[in-house]
């Protein structure tokens, strides 16, 4: 039995877009009309997923992205990736909940696990303070409640 593979492509969100390697092209900024081709192409071609970034240039947020995205596609997955910590958890829970609604359940998130602008923080505590991080998460979006101290 072959295992199942999903194909991804990538959503130039945070930065401009390249034709060729290092070369850029005003006409790949990135922007709503760009980015939104991108993923609508990707589905019409028969991607399973388009990765979502985020990043801290400016840019394209990626979680009022997706929102929009979804409702112009149908069948692709929208891989939103979340810098944890970058949100509180509720705020962060009430978006994924609502974004599931409105991607009719093809929201899939890319926990990120970077250090925060300023922050310089261990491997250990970035890993700590995401494994703390999804188990809020994880307990808001199944309806209870969180008591967390830290």
């Amino acid at each position: 039995m072959r295992p199942s593979v999903e194909v991804a492509w990538f959503a130039a969100l945070c930065d401009d877009d390249y034709e060729f390697l290092g070369v850029a092209d005003e006409d790949l900024q990135s922007s709503w009309l760009h980015c939104s081709d991108i993923v609508r192409r990707a589905e019409l071609n028969g991607f399973d997923n388009v990765l979502l970034p985020s990043g801290y240039s400016l840019g394209i947020d990626a979680t009022a992205f997706s929102a929009a995205i979804a409702t112009l596609t149908n069948e692709i997955k929208l891989l939103l990736a979340v810098r944890l910590g970058e949100l509180v958890v509720p705020q962060l829970a009430r978006q994924i909940a609502t974004l599931q609604q409105i991607a009719n359940s093809r929201l899939v998130i890319n926990a990120i696990s970077s250090e925060m602008p300023g922050e310089q923080l261990s491997s250990e505590s970035r890993y700590r303070r995401t494994t703390e991080y999804l188990f809020a998460l994880g307990e808001l979006l199944e309806g209870r409640t969180v008591n967390l101290e830290g």
